[in-house]
Order: C-alpha cells, then structure tokens, then sequence
C-alpha cells in the first residue's frame, strides 16, 4: 500500500568496490569497468536496513537475504522500518485495531509502516512495501523530488516490464471487468486506462459523484477518500457536509471506483511483481510458502475491500510470472543493481 494524495484525491514506492559501501553507486560501478576485483563478502543487515529494536517476530534477516539474491541490497541502505498500532475510528466513533492495512510505504518520509494488529505474513508484506521505495526512490533517474512520481510511471526502462504486465493474467482480468467491450490487443497500456478513464466519466452516476466531489474543500475531500476506503469515519460536520452531498450508494460507489482504480498504478502491479520476484527464488521457505499462499488463494483476502463485490488476482502464477520476472531483472541490471 501506498500513501498517495493527488490534487484533493486520496487514494490510499574500492580497495575493494564492496568494501566501501558508503560509496555512490556510480562510483562503485566505475571501479568495476575500471577491472578491480569486487569481493564477494556481503553487507551486514544491519548496515543496510535501519530497524526497530523490536522486531514482533518479523524474519528480516530471510527477507534481506533473499532480496540480495534478486539485486544489490545496496539500494535499501538507510531504508527505515518501523511498527505502528494501526487503528481506526468505527461508526459509533470509537477507535478500533485496523486488521485489514497489513503494511504501507510513507512517500514523504521514505519509510515503510508495517501494523503489529496484522502481521501475518509480515515478510511478504514487507517485500511489497519494499517494492514501494525501490520504484520510487531508487530507480527514478534522476531522482524526483515529487513524491508522487514512481520510475514505474516516468521512467523508459519501465516500458518492457510494463509490456509483460500488460499481457498477463490479473491485468487482463481486471482489464475486462473494467472495460469489458475493449479489445486488449488494439491499444497500449496508457491508451486503455485512458479510454477507460473516459468512458467513467461519461457515465451519469460517476459524473454526479464527481460534480458534488468539487463541492467539498481539500479537507473534507480526503477525509472522504479515506472514509470510503475504509479508514476512519470523518468528524461529525465532515461527515454531515459529506453524506448532504453524497448518499451511500454514491459513496459505495467511489470506493469501488477508487479501490479499483488504485490496484490498476504502474506502482502498485511493480511492487507485487517485486514481492513475487524476490521470494521465489528465496533461500526461505517461509517466504516461498508465503508467495504460493498468494497465488493459491489468489490472493482474495488481501483484496478484499467492504466496497467490493470481488477482488481481482493480485500475483502471478509461477509459469505466467516468467516474463515479467526477466522484465524486472533487466530492469535492475539496467539501472546498476543486479545481483553480484
């Protein structure tokens, strides 16, 4: 999951060359043309990742040792982890623990959030959220200081991954319940969201959510935004200033538009991708049995959202992942962090 408000919408990322870890990518790249030999020791956890001295049972050291078979953890240094009591506010105005948000990625702060109310399956979680910040602090060239921009949406060397994607399975699924009467094969990745976008627009009851969305100011709006994705029920006047304009059908509504609309981002089917390419080839069982768990159960609880009837397929199955999982290694090595 991650944290992203647009406009007033919130849609809830060398003596030796290994040796000196502190050293810019670049330069240790450049060591590396210039023939000196790269040692085959690998960093610690603990000088890569900044975590909590309580970790709840999360296995990070599996998650880390996994990740440095996939690509070069130098990508993760600094990367801060911490655990929250996540909660929220139910009807009657009480504060409640949130079991459903399992982890997300701050992209203001450059953190990743995971909840103690629900860790199961932390690792897995972990390597989306992971995902998260690599797309959106370390594959962007040159690095954007807008947080809303992920490599995954700007940058050109995501365009084979984003052709991979395009072809499989949960995109296609998702695809056709979105835009049943389109043809996949006659237009491109952007082209379809876009004549999908279009074609809700036109549609009288998205329209009229639209037109009283413009009514409310910034505050109110992403007070609705986070109420109709489950999260925290708005203080009393936002709440009677919201539901003056929008009744619940109309609130249903957006959540569903809104949920669906946030699993379709660039970022979002990248770091499920990242998440599945890392575990598979993990030397942990746990998290291997954690990906199939995934792909067995297709990942329905993790989809499933109060405003929406069904949920869509969330990874691959191992045979159909293939492309996109070469896709995203190029993409690594492209950007000077494969695997050693």
């Amino acid at each position: 999951m991650v944290l992203l408000f647009a406009g007033h919408t919130a849609i809830h990322l060398c003596k030796t060359c290994r040796d000196t870890h502190n050293l810019d990518p670049v330069l240790s790249r450049l060591c590396v043309q210039g023939g000196l030999k790269m040692s085959t020791q690998q960093p610690q956890m603990s000088n890569v990742l900044n975590l909590p001295p309580d970790w709840h049972g999360v296995d990070f050291q599996s998650v880390f040792d996994a990740i440095q078979i996939a690509h070069d953890p130098e990508a993760l240094r600094g990367l801060v982890i911490q655990f929250e009591n996540s909660t929220y506010t139910d009807k009657d105005g009480i504060e409640q623990p949130d079991l459903q948000t399992l982890g997300e990625y701050d992209p203001e702060t450059h953190e990743i959030i995971l909840n103690i109310y629900a860790l199961h399956d932390a690792e897995f979680t972990l390597l989306h959220e992971i995902g998260h910040y690599i797309d959106h602090q370390i594959l962007n060239t040159p690095r954007t200081v807008n947080k809303h921009l992920y490599a995954s949406e700007i940058e050109k060397l995501a365009l084979p991954f984003l052709e991979a994607i395009e072809s499989s399975r949960p995109y296609l699924i998702r695809l056709r319940d979105l835009a049943p009467q389109l043809s996949p094969s006659n237009l491109s990745l952007r082209e379809r969201l876009g004549w999908w976008n279009q074609q809700q627009e036109e549609k009288n009851e998205y329209h009229s959510i639209g037109e009283a969305i413009l009514q409310l100011t910034s505050v109110e709006c992403d007070a609705l935004f986070e109420w109709v994705d489950g999260g925290d029920v708005p203080p009393q006047p936002i709440k009677d200033r919201i539901t003056s304009l929008l009744n619940k059908s109309q609130r249903d509504a957006l959540g569903r538009l809104n949920w669906r609309a946030y699993l379709g981002f660039n970022f979002e089917w990248f770091a499920r991708a990242y998440a599945q390419l890392v575990a598979q080839d993990a030397p942990s069982t746990m998290l291997k049995a954690q990906l199939q768990s995934a792909i067995d159960g297709d990942h329905s609880q993790a989809v499933t959202h109060q405003n929406t009837p069904h949920g869509y397929p969330q990874q691959w199955k191992i045979d159909e992942f293939k492309p996109i999982g070469t896709a995203l290694q190029q993409w690594f090595i492209a950007a000077g962090y494969g695997p050693d």
